[in-house]
């Protein structure tokens, strides 16, 4: 039996409007509710949600953790987040397991594969 089950992700941003249109549009999830500080994604049943956390200092390192994504069609999938402001910074390899490595518009890593 489990200890605890993973309730959200928390992201820590800057911009926090910015931030919600971009995972908001993502996810394709509307919003449990928000303040001048937090923005709580909801969540589908049975799958852990996002929470978006306005912090003052900037991003500095790599990501420890970050939220890996399950896409449809990868490619598609990688253009419209390309057109939503994501940055690749680890292509899809051209052999084998086929993912990318992005980063959202405030620098927040997160991998993109086909489920």
């Amino acid at each position: 039996m489990a200890i605890a089950k993973l309730g959200s992700m928390a992201l820590d941003v800057n911009d926090l409007q910015r931030a919600k249109t971009f995972w908001r549009t993502v996810l394709g999830t509307e919003i449990a509710s928000e303040d001048e500080t937090y923005i709580f994604f909801k969540a589908a049943p049975g799958v852990s949600s996002l929470t978006l956390q306005k912090v003052p200092e900037g991003k500095s390192g790599k990501n420890r953790a970050h939220p890996d994504l399950e896409v449809e069609d990868l490619d598609e999938a990688l253009d419209e987040l390309i057109n939503l402001g994501a940055t690749v910074i680890r292509p899809i390899p051209e052999e084998g397991f086929r993912w990318a490595v992005l980063q959202d518009p405030e620098g927040n890593e997160f991998c993109i594969s086909a489920g």
